[in-house]
């Protein structure tokens, strides 16, 4: 598989931005039941758009999606689990 480059993006830019995961807590600090668990790894198209600094468009995501990126549609709505996102893209640079 040849390295991801979007827009310009290296595997540098991405290592950069795994800090940046860790750095994401809770959106709310309301108590959860037993549902809200499903999405308490799961971010949104948007989300991961400010995880990643919007160094890469949605067109580059939905192209990474295609090639495996790892992700739920639940409702019609990509969902992308945090824990694994960014493993993905360190093993497909």
């Amino acid at each position: 598989m040849q390295p991801l480059k979007a827009n310009g993006k290296s595997k540098a830019h991405l290592q950069e931005n795994q800090a940046c995961i860790k750095s994401i807590g809770p959106m709310s600090n309301q108590t959860k039941g037993p549902g809200d668990r499903l999405f308490d790894n799961l971010t949104t198209m948007d989300e991961l758009l400010l995880i990643l600094k919007h160094q890469y468009s949605k067109r580059t995501i939905y192209s990474w999606v295609r090639q495996g990126m790892p992700h739920q549609k639940i409702k019609g709505k990509l969902w992308f689990p945090k824990d694994e996102i960014f493993l993905w893209l360190k093993r497909s640079s």
